[in-house]
């Protein structure tokens, strides 16, 4: 083996060690808005696998994706209650946003590259709501 060949070797290990960290899935973070509690996450199989873990916290599910079936991230949400006050507002990091809201009524407003959607849904005093935003944005 060529020292050259040890040296690049060992360079492009050092490199990768160095980068790994940087490369790491993010955590997922639970927020807190105006009477809620949310999280969004889903990019991987290990964000999807600790989100499903935690499925059952929330009573809110809802999804961001293109309708050539892409999965999204970084969409605005903000979330009103009938009232028209905030109960909350994030930028998803993921796919998917889970949500833990009181029964009731509520608007959500979902914002991808300046094209806005927006729904109305109601939360059950049990079981849970899905909602399915979709884009026909060309990736």
């Amino acid at each position: 083996m060529s020292t050259n060949f040890r040296s690049s070797r060992w360079a492009w290990m050092v490199a990768l060690a160095l980068a790994a960290p940087l490369a790491a899935p993010a955590q997922e973070v639970l927020r807190e808005g105006t009477g809620a509690r949310f999280i969004s996450g889903g990019v991987g199989e290990e964000s999807q696998a600790r989100l499903a873990a935690q499925a059952a916290q929330f009573n809110v599910r809802v999804i961001f994706a293109l309708k050539s079936g892409n999965y999204l991230s970084g969409v605005e949400v903000g979330v009103w209650d009938p009232a028209g006050k905030q109960v909350f507002s994030t930028v998803t990091e993921g796919p998917w946003l889970y949500a833990r809201l009181a029964p009731g009524s509520y608007s959500i407003r979902a914002v991808l590259a300046g094209q806005a959607q927006e729904q109305k849904f109601t939360v059950p005093p049990q079981g849970w709501r899905q909602l399915v935003f979709r884009w026909d944005r060309e990736e």
